[in-house]
């Protein structure tokens, strides 16, 4: 814990040298949350996304945060009340959409497919694992007894470049069929 303690005065001292530099409010209230200083690391996230909208990094760790301390209805109307514009990365980061796919579970568990379906959708727009994403829709389809979603081609996508037959979903062959 006391690696916490060190990190959080030495971000702090670079929050006072240069209060415009991104990320930086992100990592104390990694530091915070670590050392289980939730609201501290709420106040610092929600700093860091009214200062830098465009943070996705800082919106998945506040949705993780609120996730992990029991507070996913808070969580659950975040990007709407944060009016947040999330767009696919430049460069991949290590859970880039992970507050997505977090709340995607959430409106899954309470059986709001179609939301937890736009969630799952844009968490892997926004770079989370393509098929941990499908997967989750494709269980949802198969709960709702639904073909929407799935469709059997007998002939070849142009995606695909050759003969094959399976279950696709977006382009991605999820099951093969001989």
């Amino acid at each position: 814990m006391h690696e916490y303690d060190e990190a959080i005065k030495c971000f702090k001292k670079a929050l006072l040298k240069d209060p415009n530099q991104p990320e930086i409010r992100e990592r104390l209230a990694y530091a915070f949350f670590n050392l289980g200083k939730i609201e501290e690391a709420i106040k610092y996230l929600q700093e860091e996304l009214s200062l830098f909208p465009e943070d996705t990094g800082a919106y998945d760790l506040l949705v993780y945060i609120l996730f992990k301390s029991n507070r996913i209805e808070e969580a659950s109307n975040l990007f709407e009340r944060l009016n947040l514009k999330l767009e696919a990365p430049s460069e991949p980061k290590k859970n880039n959409g992970l507050g997505d796919f977090i709340l995607g579970f959430y409106f899954k568990k309470n059986g709001d497919f179609k939301k937890a379906k736009d969630y799952f959708i844009r968490a892997r727009f926004r770079g989370y694992n393509p098929i941990k994403c499908n997967i989750q829709i494709e269980d949802m389809a198969l709960k709702e007894k639904s073909s929407l979603s799935i469709e059997v081609f007998k002939e070849p996508t142009k995606s695909c470049g050759e003969k094959a037959k399976g279950i696709f979903y977006d382009g991605i062959l999820c099951i093969s069929k001989s």
